[in-house]
């Protein structure tokens, strides 16, 4: 689920654990609160700049801390929840503005809730784009309109459009925050031979 900023028990778990992941070199990725059937799940995903990325220890010795703070301080109130600490992965989750800017350059698959129903405005284009597609003077509903599926490369989050903008085989798009359903970084396996 997309988000700007954290509300409810995630909001007042931050400030509690963010400390046990600066204790270990890390830093918080994501933290939400789900219940799955009868169980609610703590879910908090780290990160690092540390060359080899998450590994086991840093989830186990962030676990310790947090689980310590967390008992101190009992954000979430109300009986008994499981805290998991796990990487975001190689095809992360994206799911607020600061991890599509985290991400610029990397590729991901992003889904809307429902089609762009016209291409990004004329003036983002080129005039020699505008001819190529046949837009001039006709309708905007082009090659990227009507899908709510896009894979390109991300260029960030603009502010200003509340838009993620995201570079794919048919140009630059700008992608409204709020209809975004999901998102994720696509990792080619084929072409890593290391895997």
């Amino acid at each position: 689920m997309m988000k700007k900023e954290y509300t409810g028990i995630p909001a007042k778990a931050l400030p509690v654990v963010a400390p046990a992941a600066e204790a270990a070199g890390c830093c918080i990725w994501d933290i939400e609160f789900v219940k799955e059937g009868p169980d609610r799940i703590l879910r908090i995903t780290i990160d690092t700049e540390k060359e080899g990325g998450i590994g086991i220890a840093d989830c186990e010795a962030v676990h310790r801390e947090a689980d310590r703070l967390l008992d101190e301080t009992d954000p979430v109130g109300g009986g008994g929840y499981t805290l998991e600490i796990s990487s975001p992965g190689i095809e992360r989750k994206l799911t607020m503005p600061l991890h599509f800017d985290a991400c610029a350059g990397c590729e991901a698959e992003i889904k809307l809730f429902k089609p762009l129903e016209e291409d990004p405005p004329e003036e983002e284009k080129t005039e020699a784009e505008a001819e190529s597609k046949g837009k001039k003077g006709g309708s905007k509903k082009g090659k990227a309109a009507g899908r709510k599926k896009y894979t390109g490369v991300i260029e960030g989050y603009d502010e200003a459009s509340d838009s993620v903008v995201l570079e794919t085989r048919d140009g630059r798009l700008m992608l409204p925050f709020t209809l975004i359903s999901s998102a994720n970084l696509v990792y080619d396996f084929d072409a890593d031979p290391g895997i």
